[in-house]
């Protein structure tokens, strides 16, 4: 359940903020290897549409290295979600008016997000469940 919110959530952000799957800087790909394994790493530097280079390159096995390869095959999964794609994917805020007649806008259940985010780790994946669930069904109709 919590793995498809998040997929749920993910996908409606990156519909807002389609430059989250762009392949740039710390953005999070997968390629296959010569030796038909595949690996997941983290682009710390370039790819030029043939070659991924990258000085230590975060492995997601706890290996680091430097990457020059030739890829048949790359996907790009993207960078991680954190509360400013949520909030970009939430749309359109509401007006309101304060009881001293200030006129802002806001979108209804903004405050109820940040108050359940944990800004000590802005990844999506790090949340609460309860964080999840709630965001999960804001963004899903």
């Amino acid at each position: 359940m919590r793995t498809e919110q998040i997929e749920a959530v993910r996908a409606a952000c990156i519909k807002a903020t389609p430059e989250i799957v762009e392949l740039k800087f710390g953005c999070d790909i997968r390629f296959a290897l010569t030796d038909g394994g595949g690996s997941l790493a983290t682009v710390l530097f370039s790819y030029d549409g043939d070659y991924v280079t990258a000085s230590y390159a975060k492995f997601h096995e706890n290996k680091a290295g430097t990457v020059s390869r030739h890829l048949n095959k790359i996907e790009i999964i993207g960078r991680p979600i954190r509360l400013a794609d949520v909030l970009l994917a939430m749309g359109k805020p509401v007006k309101y008016m304060t009881p001293s007649g200030l006129i802002g806008t806001i979108h209804k259940d903004v405050v109820r997000v940040i108050s359940l985010w944990n800004l000590r780790t802005d990844g999506l994946e790090q949340q609460s469940d309860q964080t999840i669930a709630f965001i999960s069904s804001l963004l899903t109709v």
